[in-house]
């Protein structure tokens, strides 16, 4: 009895691991954002509340979807819409490039600047699971956007005019 038990356990184990080492991206975009303005031409201020099982995790995850907002879903701002950099079908034509892009962690260049050292107390909130933090985000849109178009990811702006 206690050989079956142990059977289906290690087969299960191995199954788990095999299922979360397949390549399949385990990294939660589960986040909201808003945006707070322009810093200086061509940067955008996100403000960005993500979750972590800690503080630290949840600020590195608020960079990141500041970058993935900006990228994916765009922001809507008090002096206009800015639209999502990359669209639809550009993230899935070039998901290798994007998840390679966020798991180097190359989505930090353009991140200018962060108030992850003074995150005020309303912006830390304890969870069941961890904590949602929100920091406010600079990014550097326009580099951005020129680092997509020259790897040919995105087309220009000026393509078709």
């Amino acid at each position: 009895m206690k050989n079956i038990i142990f059977n289906k356990f290690l087969l299960l184990a191995i199954t788990l691991f095999i299922v979360s080492n397949c390549g399949i991206s385990r990294v939660n975009y589960n986040y909201e954002h808003r945006c707070i303005g322009t810093a200086r031409q061509g940067v955008q201020l996100v403000e960005v509340f993500s979750y972590g099982k800690t503080v630290g995790k949840a600020i590195e995850a608020s960079k990141r979807n500041a970058v993935h907002a900006v990228l994916f879903k765009g922001l809507q701002c008090s002096d206009g819409h800015q639209p999502p950099i990359a669209r639809d079908s550009d993230a899935e034509k070039h998901k290798a490039y994007f998840e390679e892009f966020f798991s180097s962690g190359k989505y930090l260049q353009y991140v200018t600047l962060s108030g992850d050292g003074t995150i005020d107390p309303s912006d830390r909130i304890k969870t069941d699971v961890g904590y949602k933090v929100g920091i406010d985000v600079a990014v550097n849109y326009d580099a951005l956007r020129k680092k997509l178009e020259s790897d040919g990811i995105v087309r220009s702006l000026n393509h078709g005019f």
